[in-house]
């Protein structure tokens, strides 16, 4: 398989993989999953961003809620957002920006950003000297 093309791929499994509860979600847990993210819960924010991403594919929503969870020093939301720049998903692509959040899921002890900052510059996407 062509490595340049595996974050991609990994976004697409990640829209195409659910939670084995999603899919028969009914319109009430979905409001209750935005109730209770309303009142700034990181996990079920995370979860939110999950579900927008992979049963509504709605990538406008997907980043709103990981730009939340992020803020809320979540790493595995801050990796999200790189993979949501480095792809393009519901954003224009930005491999600095994507570098950015894996800088910060790095800092973190997250290794698969770290892979990815490393592939990114190995790609010459980014500069050197700015990231890990």
């Amino acid at each position: 398989m062509n490595l340049r093309i595996l974050p991609c791929v990994v976004c697409a499994f990640l829209m195409m993989v659910s939670f084995a509860h999603s899919e028969d979600a009914q319109p009430t847990e979905l409001s209750q999953l935005l109730e209770a993210a309303e009142l700034s819960d990181a996990e079920v924010r995370y979860r939110l961003g999950l579900h927008y991403l992979q049963v509504t594919k709605d990538t406008a929503e997907v980043v709103k809620w990981y730009h939340k969870v992020a803020q809320q020093d979540n790493a595995e939301a801050k990796h999200m957002l790189g993979l949501v720049y480095f792809c393009g998903i519901g954003v224009a692509k930005d491999y600095e920006e994507a570098a950015q959040w894996y800088q910060k899921a790095a800092e973190q002890g997250d290794s698969g950003a770290e892979y990815y900052i490393g592939k990114l510059r190995k790609e010459g996407k980014i500069q050197h000297k700015r990231f890990v």
